[in-house]
């Protein structure tokens, strides 16, 4: 027990600047989807496919490649184009009835509120690409073994849970410290240990995507000799009209390799509320319905890995989660604030 101890203290010092900037980040990016629509205009419009379609027309006649448009998650049936053209990459933010919103380049960090996804991309990958990915995953993964030591630590089983979970105000400062630390770590534990660990899964999502589920709701490459006749509107239309009350979340446009859309929704019930994984793919070439992926039909390992993401952000748990997920991070940052406090008061003995 002493070496875990040891363990414990030593790898919260080391790693404490690091875990503090997740947990503000993790924090600061609770509600980015709302966040970032709010500083738009105020003003909405009923979702048509249609006049959506008839937007991206308009940008590809202008000589841009529109590859995706992806709800902007706010709820409000606003999108995000993405495309690539003479003006460079872009994400061209529209309205429900395809009037644009705001126009962003990709290679802008803070300007006309790019700060968030950016702050968002620091939260996931340090800004550093793959590297950072990787070192926020192993901190994430260093971070769930020293809450697992501190609940093995804190002994609640044996020492009593009243006692564990009540923190005293008597005493030297160094018992109170180790008190107050003990009791707040065990408040929080279990959700902390679930949302870091989806968290962790999530940096190594092709892995367990590989290793947990069926083959991922894709199909090969439609490459068919047939020009492409089907337009966004009418393929978006006929996605959603396989499931019914199914809504919009994101579809990848057809290309010369690829004459299909695929189109992806949120049901209801999904556990992924921004997004959903309920996925159809339409021809290009005639309308018909290549394949369809139901994400309430899956089967268990399926939804597993797709809950990972709804697990991590509290979404799982609708508007409830997602402040208990934030939360979390207040928790961890307290952690850090009484882990501290219980080293100093050690130190002063």
């Amino acid at each position: 027990m002493r070496n875990v101890i040891k363990v414990h203290r030593y790898l919260g010092l080391a790693a404490l600047v690091f875990w503090v900037l997740q947990a503000l980040s993790g924090i600061l990016i609770s509600f980015n989807w709302e966040m970032d629509d709010a500083l738009l205009s105020r003003t909405t419009a009923p979702f048509d496919a249609q006049a959506i379609g008839a937007r991206i027309e308009a940008m590809e006649d202008s000589g841009d490649d529109v590859s995706s448009i992806w709800t902007s998650g706010s709820g409000r049936e606003r999108f995000d184009v993405y495309l690539d053209g003479p003006g460079g990459e872009r994400e061209i933010r529209i309205d429900g009835a395809g009037n644009v919103l705001r126009v962003q380049s990709e290679d802008t960090m803070f300007a006309n509120g790019s700060w968030i996804e950016t702050l968002v991309t620091f939260h996931q990958t340090l800004l550093a690409d793959d590297l950072g990915s990787w070192i926020v995953g192993i901190s994430g993964a260093l971070l769930f073994s020293n809450i697992v030591a501190g609940v093995v630590i804190a002994r609640p089983w044996q020492v009593g849970w009243r006692r564990s979970l009540l923190p005293t105000r008597r005493g030297p400062g160094r018992t109170r410290a180790y008190s107050w630390h003990r009791a707040v770590g065990l408040w929080a534990a279990i959700p902390a240990l679930l949302m870091i660990g989806a968290g962790v899964l999530l940096v190594f999502y092709d892995t367990v995507d590989a290793a947990v589920s069926p083959p991922p709701r894709t199909l090969p490459a439609h490459a068919v000799d047939a020009p492409i006749r089907t337009g966004f509107g009418e393929a978006v239309a006929t996605a959603l009209g396989q499931y019914d009350g199914a809504t919009l979340t994101a579809v990848t446009l057809p290309t010369e390799d690829d004459k299909a859309y695929l189109v992806r929704m949120r049901r209801p019930g999904e556990g992924r509320k921004i997004y959903g994984m309920t996925t159809v793919i339409v021809d290009a070439t005639n309308g018909a319905v290549l394949g369809q992926f139901d994400a309430l039909n899956d089967g268990a390992a399926r939804s597993f890995v797709d809950g990972l993401f709804p697990m991590h952000t509290g979404e799982l748990g609708g508007l409830f989660g997602r402040i208990a997920a934030m939360m979390v991070g207040v928790w961890l940052l307290a952690m850090i604030w009484l882990g501290v406090w219980q080293w100093r008061a050690r130190t002063r003995r």
